[in-house]
């Protein structure tokens, strides 16, 4: 369920390559969660509030920054005066 929800917060791009990478990076995020929480499950329950305090800040710098830039690029344009 919670994968189905930020996998609507994703920034879609028009390169489904860079689109498809979020969302394995997501889930092996999700993957290591689940088997920190199986291993050290009193810890994690504190930590718990903690991860989803970064999720919420780490989506919403992404759809803050999703202006359909690739990494690398300026979002600055030169204009040279004639």
């Amino acid at each position: 369920m919670h994968l189905v929800l930020l996998y609507c917060f994703v920034p879609k791009s028009k390169n489904h390559d860079d689109e498809l990478s979020g969302v394995i990076a997501m889930l092996q995020y999700y993957h290591y969660y689940y088997c920190l929480n199986w291993l050290f499950a009193p810890v994690v329950d504190y930590f718990s509030y903690f991860l989803i305090i970064v999720d919420i800040l780490l989506f919403s710098l992404a759809v803050h920054n999703s202006d359909g830039l690739n990494v690398g690029q300026s979002s600055t344009i030169d204009i040279d005066d004639k």
